[in-house]
């Protein structure tokens, strides 16, 4: 058997690329796990509580997002060539 293509399309995963399923969408998806954990923990809590610690998981969400892939906020034409951006 041949794995050479299912290897390439596994490698794909492993760079970064903001237009394309990449690590970086992994990243997100596990990041969503865990803030969906967290939050089933606090479901007996008062409502504020509740409330005041869903934004601090999302706060938190954006700044480990951003603090690892720091152009995923710049969309998916970050790594494009200022030449090409202007003109497009």
């Amino acid at each position: 058997m041949n794995y050479t293509g299912l290897l390439t399309c596994l490698a794909a995963l492993f760079i970064i690329q903001y237009d394309k399923i990449s690590i970086v969408h992994i990243f997100i998806l596990m990041l969503s796990v865990f803030a969906t954990y967290f939050l089933t923990l606090i479901k007996s809590e008062f409502f504020l509580n509740k409330i005041l610690k869903l934004i601090l998981i999302l706060i938190s969400f954006g700044l480990i997002l951003w603090l690892v892939f720091p152009d995923f906020y710049r969309g998916p034409m970050a790594e494009v060539n200022k030449a090409i951006y202007s003109i497009w």
